[in-house]
């Protein structure tokens, strides 16, 4: 499938997929953009690189997560249940408790060698779970002690809409790279739109507008850079943009041509009169009236007014 204009440069969403991105990796939907879809494509790639995948779920069911893979994949997943009991009302299972992520260290002994761990999803521990103990349970993942099976990345599923910007701004500040999801295609199978934020080991922030497509085999196909794209090239800061104000377009320019700012010279103030004008203002006849005030109506429990503040 081919997109108009054409693609140019790196595309930064399939290294994110092959595991460019170390860290915290967020994949921020919404409503009308699912992301299932993307942290299954994830997981896929993760078992095809030879990592061990533990997919923890708490939205849907482990049958529902892995229901679109194919079984060689599937059964090469590893799960934590978060979903049958989230919050130990039962007293036992296999499955993880929503309290489990704030303990010492995150949720328990992870598996030896590398990892890709699948969060399904993050807004549903933040909505349950005190923020600042859940961001520090996510960086005792990402840095455990010595001994205890690193995990060497961190996908989490976040719904946007979900939450506040500070919280938001708060994460992505955390996150090594972020993919923003875009709006569904209105024809089944067409291009996805996703903005794509990636933190450089050197602090260079680099963002990229990219086309891609899922395949029926939950794979991800990246298209393209899309045309115009207000994001090339890479910035320096420290956290990472709201994805929203990258993707919504502007409605008035950042910037002034020569032209434009001599236009804009020329055109005077409101407020501002000739002197023509003023002497004109000044010399009309006119005259001042006043009118007495009505005396206020009386009020028999309060006759001097002294309570009307």
């Amino acid at each position: 499938m081919t997109l108009p204009g054409g693609a140019g440069g790196a595309a930064m969403l399939a290294a994110v997929l092959a595991g460019g991105a170390e860290g915290l990796v967020l994949v921020r939907d919404s409503t009308v953009c699912e992301g299932r879809s993307l942290l299954r494509a994830f997981a896929m790639a993760a078992v095809r690189r030879g990592e061990c995948v533990l997919v923890v779920p708490f939205d849907v069911s482990p049958e529902q997560f892995g229901a679109r893979l194919s079984p060689d994949i599937g059964a090469q997943l590893l799960y934590w249940d978060g979903f049958s009991d989230p919050l130990g009302w039962s007293g036992g299972g296999p499955g993880i408790r929503a309290g489990d992520f704030v303990g010492q260290g995150g949720p328990g002994r992870l598996p030896e060698g590398p990892l890709t761990l699948l969060l399904d999803s993050l807004s549903w521990l933040l909505l349950r779970l005190p923020p600042p103990r859940l961001c520090q349970a996510l960086q005792a993942l990402l840095r455990p002690p010595r001994g205890t099976g690193p995990a060497t990345r961190v996908v989490a599923l976040l719904h946007g809409d979900l939450h506040s910007p500070g919280l938001l701004a708060a994460l992505m500040a955390q996150a090594g790279a972020v993919v923003a999801l875009g709006p569904v295609p209105p024809l089944p199978g067409g291009p996805r739109h996703a903005t794509v934020l990636s933190r450089s080991r050197g602090g260079v922030l680099n963002a990229k507008d990219e086309y891609f497509c899922l395949l029926p085999d939950c794979s991800l196909q990246v298209l393209g850079e899309v045309p115009g794209s207000p994001l090339p090239g890479a910035r320096r800061g420290g956290g990472l943009p709201p994805p929203q104000a990258l993707l919504s377009p502007l409605t008035f320019n950042l910037r002034l041509s020569a032209a434009e700012r001599a236009a804009r010279a020329a055109v005077p103030p409101p407020y501002a009169f000739s002197t023509h004008k003023q002497s004109a203002l000044l010399q009309m006849p006119g005259t001042l009236s006043a009118a007495p005030e009505e005396p206020d109506t009386p009020d028999p429990e309060d006759p001097d007014d002294d309570l009307d503040v």
